[in-house]
C-alpha cells in the first residue's frame, strides 16, 4: 500500500538474487511455519455491558473499613483483621470495601481469593512505593477502584521481585477485572513501565484518570475496555491505551460510549486488537505513530481529533506484525529475516499479478499502485457519524488507511490532511485496498499534495478502478531519502531483472552514453553470447550489497498487510550472468510513472557515472491489466457531487473555502494544519452542475461539482448509522 512496500519487494528479490551456485540451480527452503488459526470475526459494533459492581460507588465512612496511613507502612492504622500491615507493604485478604487515605510510603497489596470482590475507596491517598507497583492487585475475583478527591500513586524505576515473566510491571497492576469510578481524581506515573494494567477486563465508568507519564504503555488491558465517561488524560512513551488480546474472536476489543480522552503517545494513539467501537465522546490524540488502530473499526459518533506521524487511522488484520516488533530488514528484533511472520511460499520467480511485479505469496498487490486481487472484507473503517479531524505528518503515511473496506456515509464529518500525499493511492488522505467510498448524506474535506507530495493525480473512479489514468505516477519535489544502494555488481543486476520479468535492456540509453565505445561495443557482443558461455567467462561471484536501505525511521515500517499464517521462504540458487559495464550506484531517485501498457518510468540522482539521470524499464506481457498509473494511482467511489482539483501550494494554516457562486454563501471551509496542493470535497450541500468558487489564501479558481462518480450500489461493511 505503502512506498516501502515498494522498498521492502526491491530488498527481497534482490536478497533472493544473492545466494549463487557455481552450475545448477538449487532450492533452499526455510521454515517458518506457524500454526495459529485465523480469527474470525463478527462484523459490526461492540455494545458493553456495564454490571453493577463496576458502577457501585458507595462507601460508609462508619462500617466500612478503613486504613489510614501517614508515612511508611509502620504509621498505617486499619479497623479490621483482613488488612495485615508488615514491612513495605499493607495487604488486604478478605473481600469488602476498603477507604484508603492519606500519605502511604510503600505498597498497597490486595491478594485475597479468586472470588473475593474488593471495593477499593482512594479518599485522598497519596501512594508511593519503593519496590514494585503502588498497587498491586495478585489475586481477586474483581476490583473496583472508587476516586475520591485527589489521589496520587508512584512507583520507582527499578523492580526486584518479578516472576518468570516480568510480571508485575505497571505502577497500578490488577490481575483481575477492573473497574474504575467516582467523582475524584487519580494521577498515575509509570517510572518502570506501564503506568496502568489489567490483566483481564477494564471498566471506566467516570472519575478522572491522569497517566502523567509513563515509560511503556499509558493503559494496557489483556481483555476488552469499555470507557463510559470521565476524563482521561494519558501521556506514554509507547502506546497510549492498547488492549492485547489477539487470540479470541469475543475479546480483545475496545469501547468508547463517552467522555473525553487525551493521549499524547510516541506510538499508537488508541490501539485495539479486534474491534474499535467509537459511540460518542471527545478523543483529543495530540501525539502518536497511529492515531486509531483496529482490524474492525466502527465510528458512529463523538468529535475525534487526531495528529499521527503514521496513519491517522487504520485498519489491519488482528495479529499483523507491527513496526514496533520488527527489525530493520523486516525480522522481528533480535531475528534475522527468515524469521520473519507472513512470507508464505515465496518465490521470485512467480508470475505478474494484476499491479504488476509479483510479491510474495500473503504480501497484497504487487507493486505500488496494484491492489490485492483478493481483498479482505474483515478488515474494515466504518465511518458513519461523528466529527473527524485528522492531520498526518511524516513520510509514507496514509490519513486513513484500511487494508480493507474504507466506507464514510451516515452523517459522519471527515476532515482530513496528510503531508506530501494525494487523495487517493499510497501516501494518501483516504486509502483502501478494498472498496473506498463516500456515501450521501456525509460530509468529506480532504487535502493533499501540498510541499513534498509524492503522490500522482487523483482518481475517481468505480469500485477498484485501476487503469483510467495513465499517468497517476509520483511527481513533485519529494525524493526517495537513503533508499537501497546497488554496488558495481555487474552479473548480478541481470539475474535480478531476468528472473523478475523485467526487460534487461531497461537501462535507457541515455544512462550509458558517456560508457567508451569500446566498452560499449564489448556489451553488444555479449548479447550474442550464448546464456552458457557467460557463466564459464565469468568466473568470480559478485555480490549485491544493499545498504541505507530506509532511513531511520522507515527501518522501523514493516508491511502491514502480511499475513498472519507464513510457510516458507524459497530461495533458488543459480550461477550469476553477465551485463553491461554500466554501474548503478542508487536506485530511482523519483518513480515517475508506469502507464497501461508497462512502461515504468524513473528519474535518477543526475551524478550517476556523469549522465543526465533518466531510466526506464518495460513489464512483460504476463502482467494482467497493466499498473493502472503506477503509484498513487488507487480510486475512491463518491456517490453524491463533489469537487476534486488541484490548487497552488498553500501553506500550513491557510483556510480553505468553497462559496457558493449563486448566493456568495460559504458552503464548507476547512485550515489544514501541513500544506496542501489538492482537495476533495463532498457534502450533501453540493449541487452536481453548479459553479462554485475555491478560496485559499490569495488562490481563487471557479468550478463546477461534479455528478457523482458511480451509480453502484455500495454495500457497508457494518452498521449504517448509531441506531443500528
Amino acid at each position: 500500500m505503502k512506498i516501502n512496500n515498494f522498498i521492502i519487494l526491491l530488498i527481497i528479490f534482490a536478497i533472493s538474487g544473492l545466494v549463487k551456485a557455481d552450475d545448477e540451480e538449487e532450492t533452499t527452503s526455510l521454515d517458518i511455519t506457524g500454526d495459529e488459526e485465523e480469527l474470525e470475526l463478527i462484523p459490526g459494533p461492540v455494545t458493553c455491558e456495564y454490571k453493577k459492581k463496576d458502577l457501585n460507588e458507595s462507601y460508609d465512612v462508619d462500617s466500612d473499613i478503613s486504613i489510614n496511613c501517614n508515612g511508611d507502612c509502620s504509621t498505617c492504622i486499619s479497623n479490621h483483621d483482613g488488612v495485615t500491615i508488615s514491612e513495605g507493604v499493607v495487604e488486604i485478604t478478605t473481600a469488602g470495601t476498603y477507604i484508603v487515605g492519606g500519605n502511604l510510603e510503600g505498597q498497597l497489596r490486595i491478594a485475597a481469593t479468586k472470588d473475593d470482590f474488593i471495593h477499593l475507596v482512594l479518599n485522598n491517598a497519596n501512594i508511593t512505593s519503593f519496590d514494585g507497583p503502588a498497587i498491586f492487585g495478585s489475586k481477586a475475583d474483581k476490583v473496583t477502584i472508587t476516586l475520591v478527591g485527589e489521589n496520587l500513586l508512584n512507583d520507582p524505576a527499578n523492580y526486584t521481585l518479578v516472576d518468570e515473566d516480568d510480571e508485575p510491571d505497571a505502577c497500578l497492576f490488577i490481575d483481575s477485572d477492573l473497574a474504575i469510578n467516582g467523582s475524584g481524581n487519580l494521577t498515575v506515573i509509570g517510572n518502570y513501565k506501564d503506568a496502568i494494567r489489567c490483566k483481564k477486563d477494564l471498566r471506566i465508568v467516570n472519575g478522572t484518570i491522569n497517566v502523567q507519564s509513563a515509560v511503556d504503555k499509558g493503559i494496557k488491558v489483556k481483555n476488552s475496555l469499555c470507557i463510559k465517561d470521565g476524563n482521561i488524560n494519558v501521556n506514554s512513551t509507547d502506546t497510549g491505551i492498547k488492549v492485547t488480546r489477539d487470540d479470541d474472536a469475543e475479546k480483545g476489543y475496545i469501547v468508547i460510549d463517552g467522555g473525553n480522552v487525551v493521549v499524547s503517545s510516541g506510538n499508537d494513539g488508541i490501539h485495539a486488537e479486534t474491534h474499535l467501537t467509537i459511540n460518542d465522546g471527545f478523543i483529543d490524540i495530540q501525539k502518536s505513530g497511529e492515531g486509531l488502530e483496529g482490524q474492525m473499526i466502527d465510528i458512529l459518533g463523538g468529535e475525534i481529533h487526531i495528529i499521527s506521524s503514521d496513519d491517522g487511522i487504520n485498519a489491519s488484520k488482528v495479529g499483523t506484525l507491527n513496526e514496533d516488533d520488527m527489525g530493520p530488514m523486516g525480522g522481528p528484533m533480535g531475528g534475522p529475516m527468515d524469521d520473519m511472520q507472513g512470507m508464505n511460499s515465496m518465490n521470485r520467480t512467480e508470475s505478474m499479478g494484476p499491479g504488476g511485479m509479483s510479491p510474495p505469496n500473503g504480501m497484497p498487490g504487487g507493486m505500488p499502485g496494484g491492489k490485492s486481487s483478493e481483498v479482505d472484507s474483515s478488515v474494515y473503517i466504518n465511518i458513519v457519524g461523528g466529527k473527524l479531524y485528522i492531520t498526518s505528518k511524516g513520510n509514507d503515511v496514509d490519513g486513513i488507511d484500511s487494508n480493507g473496506v474504507l466506507y464514510i456515509g451516515g452523517d459522519a464529518e471527515v476532515y482530513v490532511n496528510v503531508e506530501g500525499g494525494n487523495i487517493y493511492g499510497n501516501m494518501a488522505a483516504l486509502d483502501a485496498e478494498g472498496t473506498n467510498a463516500i456515501v450521501p448524506g456525509s460530509t468529506v474535506f480532504a487535502t493533499g499534495g501540498g510541499k513534498n507530495s509524492m503522490g500522482g493525480k487523483n482518481n475517481i473512479g468505480g469500485r477498484n478502478n485501476m487503469g483510467s489514468n495513465k499517468n497517476n505516477g509520483m511527481n513533485g519535489n519529494d525524493n526517495f531519502n537513503n533508499r537501497p544502494r546497488f554496488n558495481e555488481t555487474e552479473n548480478n543486476m541481470n539475474d535480478f531483472f531476468d528472473e523478475n520479468r523485467i526487460d534487461k535492456d531497461f537501462i535507457d540509453e541515455n544512462t550509458t552514453d558517456s560508457i567508451d565505445n569500446e566498452d560499449s561495443k564489448d556489451n553488444e557482443n555479449k548479447k550474442d553470447t550464448s546464456e552458457e558461455q557467460n557463466n564459464i567467462e565469468n568466473k568470480s561471484e559478485n555480490e549485491m550489497i544493499i545498504s541505507n536501505a530506509v532511513n531511520e525511521e522507515n527501518t522501523k515500517k514493516i508491511e502491514k498487510e502480511i499475513v498472519k499464517k507464513p510457510k516458507k521462504i524459497i530461495i533458488k540458487k543459480c550461477k550469476p550472468k553477465n551485463i553491461s559495464k554500466v554501474k548503478p550506484q542508487a536506485p530511482p531517485q523519483q518513480f515517475e510513472s508506469m502507464d497501461s501498457n508497462k512502461n515504468m518510468n524513473f528519474t535518477m540522482p543526475d551524478n550517476i557515472n556523469g549522465h543526465n539521470g533518466n531510466m526506464n524499464f518495460t513489464m512483460h506481457d504476463n502482467m494482467n491489466g497493466g499498473m493502472g498509473g503506477g503509484m498513487g494511482s488507487e480510486s475512491g467511489i463518491v456517490l453524491q457531487p463533489y469537487i476534486q482539483t488541484s490548487i497552488d501550494t498553500q501553506e500550513a494554516g491557510t483556510q480553505i473555502s468553497i462559496i457558493d457562486n449563486e448566493n456568495d454563501k460559504t458552503i464548507i471551509s476547512y485550515t489544514p494544519e501541513i500544506s496542501y496542493a489538492s482537495i476533495l470535497v463532498s457534502t450533501p450541500k453540493l449541487v452536481e452542475g453548479k459553479e462554485y468558487t475555491i478560496i485559499a489564501g490569495d488562490f481563487t479558481q471557479t468550478i463546477t461539482a461534479s455528478s457523482p462518480s458511480s451509480s453502484e450500489e455500495i454495500e457497508p461493511p457494518s452498521v449504517t448509522s448509531h441506531s443500528n
